[in-house]
């Protein structure tokens, strides 16, 4: 859901009720154009599942790591995690790839269509490429900013509702989109 107004596509991003004043300020993405919204909505379910299933990824990860690590010692008994590595080669070897992953994981999972990456400089490439990471997921959106419209009253967080009062308050000509 969006709206179009003054060669703006806007798409309501977050709202804050204030209380005290009563009033509800939204502030909308506005996007470059047409096509960078559509391409977001058509990238949206792709890019959801994509980070659903890394940190799904990530979490079994460190589950197989703590289970290969209780074989040889329980975790929680562990004083030392440095000198216990150091004992435990394989250990290490498990927990600095781990940590890697992870690294990358973690910045894929934030970045994706937010920035520019660089897919054929993952270290991880193949495992992201089989978890759902597409190159079109490697490119941002692109947003010219955002902008905020301050509502009187406190609105409750339905998302038609505040499109409704926000299409009220826009003076210019306003298209759903």
């Amino acid at each position: 859901m969006a709206i179009f107004f003054d060669d703006k596509y806007c798409k309501i991003a977050r709202t804050v009720n204030n209380f005290i004043d009563q009033t509800t300020e939204i502030e909308m993405n506005v996007y470059k154009s047409k096509e960078t919204r559509e391409r977001e909505k058509k990238l949206k379910d792709a890019s959801l599942a994509f980070k659903n299933n890394a940190q799904n990824y990530l979490i079994n990860n460190v589950k197989a790591l703590i289970e290969e690590t209780n074989k040889i010692q329980d975790i929680e008994t562990i004083k030392n995690r440095k000198e216990f590595l150091e004992q435990n080669p394989k250990i290490e070897k498990l927990t600095e790839r781990q940590e890697m992953i992870q690294s990358e994981g973690l910045m894929l999972i934030d970045r994706v269509l937010k920035e520019d990456i660089d897919i054929e400089n993952l270290t991880y490439k193949d495992i992201w490429l089989q978890l759902g990471l597409t190159s079109d997921l490697c490119h941002k959106i692109d947003f010219l900013g955002t902008m905020s419209i301050g509502l009187d009253g406190v609105r409750e967080n339905n998302l038609s509702r505040l499109y409704n009062a926000t299409k009220e308050k826009i003076v210019s000509d306003v298209e759903d989109c």
